[in-house]
């Protein structure tokens, strides 16, 4: 997520999101709002992505568990572990 929201947040311009920032033209009080805004919005989405993996939340209007494995056919979690992991990820941070 870190390689993403700084591409995002990159005063070079190379992401739709860091050019529509750029027009902004913030102050750089409003821009460190504005920033952290983005990483909000980023957190919730993946959040709310992983928690729909494991069937904790609806995916486009379906809520299903489902399993993830690895390159190797491993599981790497059973339907029911992603959102504790998650939590600590996502929400612990702050």
């Amino acid at each position: 997520m870190e390689i993403i929201f700084r591409s995002y947040i990159s005063k070079d311009g190379e992401t739709a999101v860091a050019r529509h920032l750029a027009k902004l033209n913030l102050k750089e009080d409003k821009r460190i709002i504005a920033e952290k805004m983005i990483r909000d919005v980023m957190t919730d989405v993946y959040y709310g992505f992983l928690l729909s993996l494991d069937g904790e939340s609806a995916m486009g209007g379906i809520q299903l568990q489902y399993k993830l494995y690895d390159e190797g056919g491993n599981l790497v979690f059973e339907p029911g572990e992603l959102e504790a992991d998650a939590w600590k990820y996502f929400q612990e941070k702050e």
